[in-house]
C-alpha cells in the first residue's frame, strides 16, 4: 500500500513538473520580417517564453493529475496505442489535449514528430517570396488582441511571418492565403515556429487544407455542398429556414473551414476543434459543425437573417466558450457516414466539371456573339460606306449624263459641219481638177507663145487665174487641216461615248435597284 502511494506521489509530481519541462525544452523563436536573425527571448523568471506562459499558466497548472499521468503513459507508448488502441486515443482527444501537451500530441497526431522540414526550415525562409508584401499586411490582423502577436515587429508576428513565407516559398501554387495566418497563429501558440511549419505542412497536403487554399478554393465549395447535404439530411427544419431567409452556407461556414473556427471562437475552443480535426481529419470537423447547429437550431429559427449573423458572429462563440465540452459530446454521437461523404464528392466532381463544360460553352459562344457582333458593326459600317458611294454615284451619274447629252450634242454638230465641210471639200476638189486641166492648157498655150514673148490679155488672164488656183490651193491645206482635226476630235467623242456607255453597263449590273435618268433622251438625241 505505502509503495502504491509512493508510486502515485511521484507520478504526480512528474505530472505537475510535466508543463515547466515542456517549457524549458521549448526551442527559441524566431522574429525575422526582413533578416534571417534568430534569437530566444526570457521571461522574468528566466524561462523561455512561450506563447501559453503568460495567460494560460494558471489552467495548466489546475489539469488534474490523473489527466497528466493518463496522457504521459499514452504519449510514452503511442505507436502501440495508435496502432492497437486508435478508439482510446481518439476518445481521449475528444475529451481535451491539457494545453501543456497539446503542441506535442498535435505533432504526434499528424506525423509531424520527426518532419525532415525542420532542416529545411531555415533555408526556406531566407528565400525571398512574391507574396512577402501580403503577409506582412495581414499578419497584423491575426490575433491583433492577443499578447503574443498584438506588437508590430514582435516575437508573434515575427514568427508568423516566417512560418507563412516559408510555406509560400515550399508550395508556390498555393503561396499564400489569407486564412492559413489563423492556423499557423493557433500553432505557433502551441509550438516553436520549426514545428509549426511542419505541422502546417502535414495539414496543408494529409489534411487537404491545400486544396481549400489554392487559387480556385474548389474544394472549400465541396465542403459547403457536403454541409448543405448533411444539414438538409439531419437538421431539415433548419435547412428550410436558411432556404427561406437566403441564408447560403458559406455566409456562415466559409470561415469554419479556412480558419478552423480560430478566426470565429475563444482561443480554449478553437484549440479543441483543432484537437479533433488533427484526431479525426475533415469528418470531425464535420460532426463539430452540425453539434454546434444542433445545439443552436432553437435560437436560430428564431431568428432573421441579419440576427443570424450576428448570432454567428458573436453570441454562439460566447455561448460555447465555457461549455465546449457539451458541443464535443454531441459531436461524438453524430455520425458521418464516409461513403456518404465520397458519394457526394462525386456528385459535387460531375456536377462542376458539367458547370465548367456549360461555362466553356458559354465562353465560346460569347466569343463567338462577339465576333458576330464586329461583323455585323464591319457590316454595317461597310453598308453605310456603300451607301454613300451609291449616292455620289447616283450623283457623279447625273453629272457623267450631263456631259454625255452636251458631248453627244457637240458631236452632232461636228458631224453635220464634217458633212458641210466635206462637201466643200468634194466641190473645192473638183474646182481644182477644173483648174488643173485648164491650166495645163493655158501652161502648153503659154510655151507655145514664149518664143513670140508678146503676153497677150488671154495670157494676163491664166496668170491671175494661176494666182487663184494657189490660193484656193491654200485653203485646200487648211480645209484638210481642218477636217483631220476634226476626225480626230470626232474619233475622241466616240472613244469617251464608249468609255461612258460601259461604266453605265457597270453601274447598272451593281446597282440594278436604281434607275438612271437622262439616259433614253441622250441615246435619242445621240441618233439624231
Amino acid at each position: 500500500m505505502e509503495f502504491k502511494m509512493k508510486r502515485r506521489n511521484s507520478a504526480s509530481k512528474k505530472a505537475k513538473t510535466l508543463p515547466r519541462l515542456l517549457t524549458n525544452d521549448s526551442r527559441a523563436l524566431t522574429s525575422i520580417p526582413d533578416t534571417p536573425k534568430r534569437w530566444s527571448v526570457q521571461s522574468g523568471s528566466g524561462e523561455p517564453l512561450t506563447p501559453e506562459t503568460p495567460e494560460n499558466c494558471d489552467e495548466i497548472c489546475d489539469e488534474g493529475d490523473d489527466v497528466y499521468l493518463e496522457w504521459g503513459q499514452l504519449m510514452s507508448n503511442w505507436e502501440y496505442a495508435v496502432k492497437k488502441k486508435p478508439k482510446n486515443v481518439r476518445d481521449m482527444v475528444r475529451k481535451g489535449i491539457p494545453n501543456a501537451l497539446r503542441g506535442l500530441v498535435w505533432q504526434l497526431l499528424c506525423g509531424a514528430r520527426d518532419s525532415p522540414l525542420k532542416d529545411e526550415y531555415p533555408k526556406l525562409i531566407k528565400t525571398n517570396s512574391a507574396c512577402e508584401r501580403m503577409i506582412k499586411r495581414d499578419i497584423a490582423r491575426t490575433f491583433p488582441d492577443h499578447s503574443f502577436f498584438k506588437d508590430k515587429d514582435g516575437v508573434g508576428q515575427g514568427t508568423l511571418f516566417n512560418v507563412i513565407k516559408a510555406y509560400s516559398v515550399y508550395d508556390k501554387e498555393v503561396g499564400y492565403c489569407q486564412g492559413s495566418a489563423f492556423i499557423v497563429g493557433i500553432l505557433l501558440m502551441q509550438m516553436p515556429e520549426e514545428e509549426a511549419f511542419c505541422v502546417l505542412v502535414k495539414l496543408m497536403q494529409d489534411y487537404r487544407m491545400r486544396e481549400i487554399f489554392k487559387p480556385t478554393m474548389a474544394e472549400l465549395g465541396l465542403c459547403m455542398y457536403q454541409l448543405e447535404n448533411l444539414l438538409q439530411e439531419n437538421l431539415p427544419e433548419l435547412f428550410a429556414h436558411f432556404q427561406a431567409q437566403g441564408f447560403h452556407t458559406a455566409m456562415y461556414a466559409s470561415s469554419w473551414f479556412l480558419t478552423l473556427f480560430a478566426s470565429v471562437f475563444p482561443l480554449n475552443s478553437a484549440f479543441r476543434v483543432m484537437d479533433i480535426f488533427i484526431s479525426e481529419g475533415r469528418d470531425g470537423l464535420f460532426r463539430v459543425i452540425m453539434a454546434i447547429l444542433l445545439c443552436s437550431q432553437e435560437e436560430l429559427l428564431q431568428l432573421d437573417m441579419e440576427f443570424m449573423l450576428k448570432y454567428f458572429q458573436k453570441e454562439m462563440p460566447e455561448k460555447y466558450e465555457k461549455d465546449m465540452d457539451s458541443i464535443m459530446k454531441v459531436a461524438s454521437d453524430f455520425k458521418v457516414n464516409s461513403k456518404k461523404m465520397k458519394r457526394l464528392e462525386r456528385e459535387y466532381t460531375r456536377v462542376k466539371h458539367k458547370e465548367a463544360e456549360d461555362n466553356e460553352e458559354i465562353r465560346r459562344l460569347k466569343t463567338e456573339n462577339r465576333l458576330l457582333m464586329q461583323r455585323i458593326d464591319e457590316l454595317e459600317q461597310e453598308c453605310s460606306n456603300l451607301a454613300d458611294r451609291l449616292i455620289q454615284g447616283q450623283v457623279t451619274r447625273a453629272q457623267e449624263q450631263e456631259e454625255i447629252y452636251a458631248l453627244r450634242n457637240a458631236l452632232a454638230v461636228t458631224k453635220r459641219h464634217d458633212k458641210d465641210t466635206s462637201a466643200a471639200l468634194t466641190e473645192a476638189n473638183l474646182r481644182i481638177e477644173e483648174l488643173t486641166m485648164f491650166k495645163s492648157h493655158v501652161v502648153s498655150e503659154l510655151s507655145k507663145r514664149e518664143c513670140k514673148n508678146q503676153p497677150s490679155a488671154r495670157d494676163m488672164k491664166i496668170i491671175t487665174m494661176q494666182a487663184e488656183i494657189e490660193q484656193h490651193r491654200l485653203r485646200d491645206v487648211k480645209s484638210n487641216q481642218l477636217i483631220d482635226e476634226m476626225a480626230k476630235t470626232i474619233h475622241d467623242l466616240e472613244d469617251q461615248v464608249f468609255i461612258l456607255k460601259k461604266e453605265k453597263k457597270t453601274l447598272e449590273t451593281t446597282y440594278p435597284q436604281v434607275t438612271f435618268t437622262g439616259s433614253q433622251e441622250s441615246e435619242e438625241a445621240s441618233a439624231k
